[in-house]
């Protein structure tokens, strides 16, 4: 995924309620986790894709911000 490596969100054990830390990247790829505390497996979901939408626009924000940056730096010179 690239820009959300290392990012954990929290997410609830559907059965015990018990918090468990999860990346990111793992809800985009909809993995399976396991719940250290009552022992289920948990299929991530990501039902509307919004990991995916949310690093697209991330994407395009840092995509836009360099070429401003760029714009600004050849102002600056001339």
């Amino acid at each position: 995924m690239g820009i959300f490596d290392g990012t954990y969100v929290n997410v609830n054990c559907p059965n015990c309620n018990f918090e468990l830390d999860v990346e990111l990247t793992a809800v985009s790829l909809e993995e399976t986790i396991f719940c250290p505390c009552c022992k289920i497996i948990i299929q991530l979901r990501d039902e509307n894709a919004s990991t995916h939408r949310a690093e697209r626009n991330i994407d395009s924000a840092l995509t836009d911000f360099r070429r401003s940056l760029r714009k600004l730096n050849r102002s600056m010179k001339l």
